[in-house]
């Protein structure tokens, strides 16, 4: 797992926010609803393929990303 850095973001939504990014640009650029993302967090719903997209966009590791996640034994 991803070592997640002090005062780093602690959740996906937050990591969006601190990118300058929203979470609904976020759907919209990658082909996903609003409340997909937000499931991301509060669910941990995640396919491997949208945590690598999100990496790409937001310049980030793929690894942080399923760092951030709470329930990574749900990533499809």
């Amino acid at each position: 797992m991803a070592e997640i850095k002090n005062n780093a973001p602690q959740d996906i939504v937050t990591l969006i926010k601190s990118k300058g990014y929203t979470a609904i640009a976020v759907a919209s650029i990658l082909g996903l609803s609003r409340n997909a993302v937000y499931k991301w967090k509060y669910k941990g719903h995640i396919s491997q393929d949208n945590i690598n997209q999100l990496a790409d966009l937001l310049e980030e590791d793929p690894a942080y990303i399923r760092g951030l996640i709470k329930h990574e034994e749900r990533i499809r």
